[in-house]
């Protein structure tokens, strides 16, 4: 009897190639999951509007402004031909309507933002309440009508421009040269768009009367997502303080600024030089004119929200799995117990359900816990279940603290704003030198396995 030694493909490295395409291959479900966190995302963002809409939306502040309507008279050639051909010269006087708009000399401006929670089934939305104190004045009113303009004294008005008028809720004080201003909503102008919508009151202001005029404003409206003020005066100085921790300055940056644990404050003074329109426009030509090329704001912003954790930890995904599979390859050939392709399986999937689960936990307790139960629901039966296959508590015990620096590691990451970037990629980085050492002897995996053949069942198979 003769035997023939046969040499076949090591199944090593079959299943090495098997693990790395099937480690791509969970990047499908890794992109569903992605899909629902968009998707709720979506949701989410949607919600917050609607609660924004209806308790206040983000409010932007402009003026106020006096407005001053006047007649201005003005001459017109017209020409009449008569039957003989005569062309004859006519020169008609008319009258056309218009208002001055004029901006404080001064303007001061300091706002307190109270927060509020509201919810709206899973979702809560971070809404204020403003209090909001102006002071300043005007100067020479009247120095820049036309000469030959006749102005309704009766019907000069001062107007404040606020974005969202429903969310006004109280108006403290309203004076303008001491005396209250009796109001009624709307600001009666059409452009610049920033001051169409507010409230305005009449003046009843004689000529010698308008000249240095203060005036004093306290209101009290509520808002969302933010608040922007515009420097209309020739000198602005705006204050900003709320126990918010997370605000994001827009605009013209402020001067000082102070973010702690108790909130933030911050100032800004602004010149009337920094933007391109005067300290007065006519009404007829105010659709030139953007109010809101200079202005000064702050997004209060929410942070990290756990949606975009949940996207930034399934970015790291793919990498994440890769390790755990490979740590299972190298249990399977240091223990020299053979891991079934579906074992492998199950471990991957098992390891693809930590986001969907994240998320879902995530939208009713907090992120941290919300991690660490999902982290413990993969670690524990992932290690228990390798211990099992691999009939060896130490490849369970070291599965087991392999996954805890994986997801700890995942988590400092998230955790990082600044560094998250750099972390990753030194990460990553490690993971490629670690492989390198691994697989610094490939010649292993590459040595064919002796398969023996009997020689005389060969022939009687050929008989």
């Amino acid at each position: 009897m003769k035997k023939k030694v046969k040499t076949t493909g090591n199944p090593m490295l079959k299943k090495a190639l098997f693990l790395f395409f099937f480690s791509l291959l969970l990047q499908i479900p890794l992109m569903f999951v992605n899909g629902v966190v968009h998707e709720r995302n979506y949701l989410y963002d949607s919600t917050i509007k609607n609660i924004g809409k209806e308790w206040g939306e983000t409010q932007t502040i402009a003026g106020p402004v006096i407005v001053v309507p006047y007649t201005e008279e003005y001459y017109e050639r017209e020409y009449t031909v008569d039957k003989q051909g005569k062309e004859t010269e006519v020169v008609k006087s008319k009258k056309r309507k218009n208002s001055l708009i004029i901006l404080p000399e001064k303007l001061d401006i300091n706002v307190n933002l109270k927060e509020e929670v509201r919810k709206r089934g899973i979702y809560k939305s971070m809404v204020y309440t403003g209090e909001l104190k102006m002071k300043g004045n005007f100067s020479k009113v009247l120095s820049n009508i036309p000469i030959n303009a006749v102005v309704d004294y009766n019907e000069i008005s001062i107007s404040l421009g606020i974005t969202d008028i429903k969310a006004l809720l109280k108006i403290d004080k309203f004076s303008f040269n001491g005396n209250k201003i009796e109001l009624e909503s709307g600001t009666g102008l059409v452009k610049p768009f920033q001051i169409s919508k507010g409230i305005s009151g009449k003046l009843n202001m004689k000529n010698e009367e308008l000249t240095e005029i203060p005036f004093d404003i306290e209101l009290v409206f509520r808002g969302s997502e933010g608040i922007t003020l515009l420097p209309m005066g020739k000198e602005n100085s705006f204050f900003i303080k709320s126990a918010w921790k997370n605000p994001s300055f827009y605009g013209m940056l402020p001067r000082e600024r102070v973010i702690d644990e108790n909130g933030f404050s911050a100032n800004w003074n602004i010149s009337h030089l920094t933007r391109n329109y005067k300290q007065y426009f006519f009404a007829s030509e105010s659709n030139k004119i953007d109010l809101s090329e200079a202005q000064a704001g702050v997004a209060l912003y929410n942070g990290i929200t756990h949606y975009r954790q949940v996207i930034r930890a399934a970015k790291y995904g793919v990498l994440f799995i890769m390790m755990s599979l490979l740590a299972v390859y190298l249990f399977e050939i240091s223990g020299k117990k053979e891991t079934h392709y579906i074992q492998y399986g199950i471990v991957g999937f098992s390891l693809v359900m930590f986001y969907l689960l994240l998320l879902s936990l995530a939208e009713h307790i907090s992120f941290i816990t919300a991690y660490g139960i999902s982290a413990a629901a993969v670690i524990i039966p992932v290690s228990l279940y390798i211990a099992s296959v691999t009939k060896n508590i130490k490849y369970g015990i070291g599965m087991l603290v392999l996954l805890i620096g994986i997801y700890s590691i995942l988590f400092s990451i998230l955790k990082m704003e600044d560094y998250a970037l750099l972390t990753g990629t030194l990460l990553i980085m490690g993971v490629l030198y670690l492989l390198m050492y691994i697989t610094k002897n490939m010649e292993i995996i590459n040595k064919k396995t002796p398969e023996i053949e009997d020689d005389d069942n060969e022939e009687q198979v050929k008989k």
